[in-house]
C-alpha cells in the first residue's frame, strides 16, 4: 500500500471520528441554581442528646450547604430566612454535638443546643 493511500485512509478515518463525536443527539444542559423553600421551622425538630444526623435528614432533608472553619457544620435554611448550623459527632453515632441559629440580619449566632 502506498503512502498516499495510507494518508487517504487515515484522513477518512479521522473525518469519521470527528463527525461521529461532534454530532450528539443530546443538547448540552446547564445546571441552574435555584433557591428552594423547604418550609423548615425550628419547631420541626427537638434538639436532644439522642438526636442523630439520620433523623435530621429524615425530617429536614439534605443540608443546603456545608460550613465551618475546622469544625464541620451542616447548614439548613429555615422558612423565615434564618439559618441553622448543626455539628455532628464523628464516628458511628453521628449524634448532634452543637446547633447554632443565625438570624437573617446578623452574623452573630445563638446556641440552641450544645453537649
Amino acid at each position: 500500500m502506498s503512502s498516499f493511500t495510507r494518508f487517504r485512509l487515515f484522513s477518512v478515518a479521522v473525518a469519521v471520528l470527528i463527525t461521529g463525536c461532534s454530532h450528539s443527539s443530546q443538547k448540552p444542559t446547564f445546571v441552574e441554581e435555584k433557591i428552594v423553600k423547604h418550609g423548615r421551622n425550628l419547631a420541626d425538630i427537638h434538639f436532644t442528646a439522642d438526636l442523630t444526623q439520620e433523623q435530621v435528614v429524615a425530617i429536614w432533608g439534605q443540608p443546603d450547604a456545608l460550613r465551618g472553619f475546622g469544625i464541620d457544620y451542616k447548614e439548613y435554611n429555615l422558612e423565615n430566612g434564618q439559618k441553622v448550623w448543626i455539628q455532628f459527632l464523628s464516628g458511628s453515632s453521628n449524634l448532634v454535638a452543637c446547633v447554632r441559629l443565625f438570624s437573617t440580619n446578623s452574623d452573630k449566632s445563638k446556641i440552641l443546643y450544645s453537649r
